[in-house]
């Protein structure tokens, strides 16, 4: 039994549509992917236009891609998204239309195949991590709606989650309400839900569009896995309160009736866990306790303290990485300016880190960046700044570990334990 995970970078190009990209080489065949890009075509920090995005794939025909830009340099802000379910990377161009699209062309044994669909019309690097192996068991993308009203929604996946176990992960994206018509506002929602007693953890941001003075805010915390936050506010919310036989259940605290879209990527088996760090203001090593022995991470952040329930923060800053050892890790960036006459927005990836962060100066430069030490068997991780930050910030990281071995699973009335093989008597 094991978890097995993966990271790596695909150069997309501007190639012709049906020009293939290959990953191979893995020890494993995929079960779910996972992939996020900032519009960066080269490794590096810079100021240029924000074509941010993530996307999800489990199989040729099911996939999802996530995508916001917003216009750099321009004294009336231009920003949009929009959601997509025939592929798994898009960029919106600063006209909110369509600019490049690539979608998953075939699973193999040792990897995965992307295909231009629509013609890039710059290059992208697009970062990516990839789970499998036999503790996976179960794996789907689901799509929803948020509700009219407030209060709990549930959601079928096809299969049980009420395990008792902390065998089970959710990833979530989306704010667009229509698959496939990009709309104003570079709303982004980026969640996650892990563990038996589900613990919740959202990055949000969003550029207000034709503001002449930018309108820019991020929402990011510990307590919410999908949020809107736009124009200096969250207008809905919702958390993961319950696993059900069926699926999982969100109870919605906050809605604005707008019907925004949300895609869920729901991992099941092994072993995973949400918790939250702050990054460092030095360059000495900085030790995270976890629950499990990592096998990889997924790390989101806005660069700034952790966020009060249901306020924003100014300014869109937005950081998304993964590791899985102190070799392979990856990040991708990008910080739209709040208040600023001329929009000012930095972008970036790293190969070298698995957070970024990025100034708020008249030039917009790198500030902090945070590499990967080692996975501990304590169990746990080391960090490090290579870049150390001027403040520190909030991060959440998503981890997936192994499933222990050698235990017996018995169901008992007061929840699901596990005992080690072998000590019945």
């Amino acid at each position: 039994m094991s978890m097995q995970c993966a990271d790596g970078t695909i150069t997309l190009t501007t190639g012709a549509i049906g020009t293939t990209f290959t990953v191979s080489g893995l020890a494993f065949q995929p079960k779910a992917i996972f992939l996020f890009w900032s519009g960066s075509a080269t490794i590096g920090q810079g100021e240029a236009d924000h074509k941010f995005g993530v996307g999800m794939a489990i199989g040729t025909t099911t996939r999802r891609a996530y995508t916001t830009q917003s216009d750099h340099g321009v004294t009336t802000a231009a920003a949009d998204c929009a959601r997509y379910n025939d592929c798994c990377v898009a960029t919106l161009t600063t006209a909110g239309v369509i600019d490049g699209k690539a979608d998953l062309d075939a699973v193999t044994s040792d990897g995965f195949r992307l295909i231009i669909d629509d013609v890039f019309s710059a290059g992208l690097l697009v970062g990516w991590m990839a789970w499998g192996g036999t503790d996976l068991t179960d794996v789907a993308i689901v799509d929803f709606t948020a509700p009219a009203a407030t209060g709990n929604q549930d959601y079928n996946v096809g299969f049980a989650l009420d395990t008792g176990l902390d065998d089970k992960a959710i990833i979530f994206a989306g704010g667009a309400a229509i698959f496939g018509t990009p709309t104003t506002y570079s709303a982004l929602n980026f969640g996650a839900a892990a563990g038996n007693a589900p613990v919740n953890a959202i990055l949000a941001g969003s550029s207000a569009d034709g503001a002449a003075t930018s309108q820019t805010c991020s929402y990011c915390r510990i307590g919410d896995c999908v949020a809107e936050a736009a124009a200096d506010g969250v207008w809905e919310r919702g958390s993961v309160t319950t696993w059900l036989p069926t699926g999982f259940r969100i109870n919605w605290p906050e809605v604005d009736g707008s019907g925004d879209g949300y895609s869920a990527l729901v991992l099941k088996g092994g072993r995973w866990q949400i918790g939250n760090a702050l990054t460092s203001t030095g360059i000495s090593n900085q030790v995270e306790p976890t629950t499990y022995v990592p096998k990889g991470l997924l790390i989101a952040s806005h660069g700034n303290a952790e966020s009060t329930s249901d306020i924003t923060q100014p300014g869109d800053e937005r950081s998304i990485g993964v590791a899985t050892s102190a070799t392979s890790r990856r990040c991708a960036a990008v910080l739209d300016k709040d208040a600023a006459a001329t929009m000012g927005i930095g972008i970036a990836f790293s190969e070298t880190a698995m957070y970024i962060n990025q100034s708020t100066a008249a030039t917009i430069v790198q500030e902090g960046a945070m590499d990967l030490v080692s996975f501990d068997s304590t169990p746990g991780f080391t960090y490090v700044m290579d870049d150390a930050d001027p403040v520190a910030a909030f991060f959440w990281y998503l981890l997936a570990a192994d499933a222990p071995a050698g235990f017996i699973r018995t169901q008992l009335a007061g929840g699901m334990n596990e005992l080690r093989g072998g000590m019945y008597g």
